[in-house]
C-alpha cells in the first residue's frame, strides 16, 4: 500500500486524474493553480523520457508522482512490452483497410492480455498489470493528440487564410495539408465516453493501492468525460447532482520552453500569491462547512469575495488570449461525500475525513485558440 507524504499547507494540493503523465503542454497550465499536481505514475520511470532527465516542473516540486504498483525487477519486461504496444499502434494506424486495422487493434489487445499474466507478482495481479498496460496505451495515444492540438495551435488565424488562398493555386498540396488539418480538429473534437470509461477504469485499480492524503482537497479531471466517472457515481450513491460553484479561466497551453514555462509559472504564483490563498480560504470554508445547503446563495463561491475576478485579469495580463489560448475548469462541490468514498475506499484510507464533509472537483475543458 502506497501512502501519500505531503506537508505543505496554504497550497491548492491536486490530485490530477487519470492522466498518469503531467509533462503536457495542456496540462501545464494547471500548475498556475494546483501546487503540487500529485499523480499516479504507471511506473517507477516515465515511458516517455528520452533521456532520464527529471522534468524542470519537478525541481521546483509543481508535480509529485506517485508510483502504486512498481514493478521491480520486472521493469525491463513492462518497458519492452510498452515499446510493442507502440509498434501495434503504429501498425494499426497505417493499416490500409479498415479490417486491416481492426485485426491490428485486436492483436494489441490480446498483447494486453497475455502480457499481463507475465508481469503479476504475488503482491500485484495480473488484472492490475493489465490496467497498468492499458494506462501506457493511453498514454501512447495521448501523445499522438498532443502532437495534433500542437500542429493546430501553432497555426494562426492569418497563416490558415493564407493556406486557404493558395488552396486554388498550388494544386493538391496545399488541398491536403487543409484536410490533414481538419481531420485533426475532428480528432480532438471527437468525444470518446468507451475510452474514457476503459482508462477510468483502469486508473482506479491503481488508485486503490494507496491511500488519500489529508493534504489533497482538490481533485482534477483532465476532461469532461473522465469526470462524468466521478458524477455518475456520486448520483448513484445519493441521487442528486454536484453542485457547481466556481469557474476559472486558464491559458489553453505554454507556448515556451520547458525551462521557461517553470519561470513563468513561479512568476505568476509569486504576483498572484494573495489571490491564490484567497481562493484556497474560500474552497477550504466551502467544503468544510457541516450543514450544506445547496439551495442557498450562501453556500456558492466566491463568499462576498473578488478572487476570481482578480484571478481572471492575472491571467488575462500574464497570457493573453490571442497568443495562448483559453481553457476553463469548473468546481463542484459533493455534498456530505468525499471523493475517495466514492471509489470504494474505505473511512481509514481517507485522509481528514474527521474535519471535511464535503468533496471538491474541478474539470478542466478543452480550450481554443483565441
Amino acid at each position: 500500500m502506497c501512502t501519500f507524504l505531503t506537508t505543505k499547507v496554504n497550497e491548492m494540493e491536486t490530485l490530477l486524474f487519470p492522466d498518469t503523465r503531467v509533462y503536457k503542454t495542456r496540462l501545464y497550465p494547471l500548475l498556475l493553480l494546483c501546487k503540487p499536481l500529485h499523480f499516479l505514475q504507471i511506473a517507477e520511470v516515465d515511458l516517455f523520457s528520452s533521456g532520464g532527465d527529471e522534468p524542470p516542473v519537478f525541481a521546483r516540486d509543481f508535480c509529485k508522482a506517485h508510483t502504486p504498483a512498481p514493478f521491480g525487477v520486472k521493469l525491463e519486461h513492462f518497458l519492452e512490452l510498452t515499446e510493442q504496444i507502440k509498434a501495434s499502434k503504429e501498425q494499426s494506424a497505417v493499416a490500409d483497410t479498415e479490417a486491416g486495422a481492426g485485426f491490428a487493434l485486436e492483436e494489441i489487445s490480446s498483447l494486453l492480455q497475455k502480457s499481463a499474466a507475465g508481469l503479476a507478482t504475488d503482491e500485484f495481479d495480473a488484472e492490475l498489470r493489465q490496467a497498468q498496460l492499458t494506462l501506457a496505451l493511453a498514454e501512447i495515444l495521448d501523445a499522438e493528440e498532443e502532437s495534433l492540438r500542437e500542429e493546430i495551435f501553432f497555426l494562426d488565424e492569418d497563416e490558415i487564410a493564407a493556406i486557404n488562398n493558395l488552396q486554388g493555386k498550388s494544386g493538391s498540396t496545399v488541398g491536403n495539408l487543409m484536410n490533414h488539418l481538419e481531420v485533426a480538429k475532428t480528432q480532438l473534437q471527437t468525444s470518446r465516453p468507451e475510452s474514457a470509461t476503459l482508462r477510468f477504469s483502469a486508473w482506479l485499480h491503481l488508485f486503490r493501492q494507496q491511500t488519500t492524503p489529508q493534504a489533497v482537497k482538490l481533485w482534477m479531471a483532465s476532461s469532461r468525460e473522465a469526470a462524468g466517472e466521478i458524477l455518475k457515481r456520486y448520483r448513484s450513491a445519493g441521487g442528486e447532482h454536484a453542485v457547481p460553484v466556481l469557474n476559472l479561466a486558464m491559458p489553453s497551453q505554454f507556448l515556451e520552453s520547458p525551462d521557461y514555462i517553470v519561470q513563468h509559472i513561479e512568476n505568476f504564483q509569486e504576483s498572484t500569491a494573495q489571490i491564490l490563498q484567497g481562493l484556497v480560504d474560500d474552497f477550504e470554508k466551502i467544503t468544510t462547512t457541516a450543514n450544506y445547503e445547496r439551495s442557498s446563495a450562501e453556500f456558492l463561491l466566491p463568499y462576498h469575495t473578488d478572487w476570481a475576478d482578480r484571478w481572471e485579469t492575472a491571467v488575462d495580463e500574464s497570457f493573453p488570449a490571442g497568443s495562448y489560448g483559453r481553457s476553463r475548469i469548473t468546481f463542484y462541490l459533493f455534498p456530505n461525500k468525499l471523493l475517495p468514498e466514492l471509489l470504494s475506499q474505505s473511512a481509514s484510507d481517507v485522509g481528514g475525513a474527521d474535519d471535511r464533509y464535503h468533496g471538491l472537483l474541478g474539470i478542466l475543458d478543452n480550450g481554443t485558440t483565441s
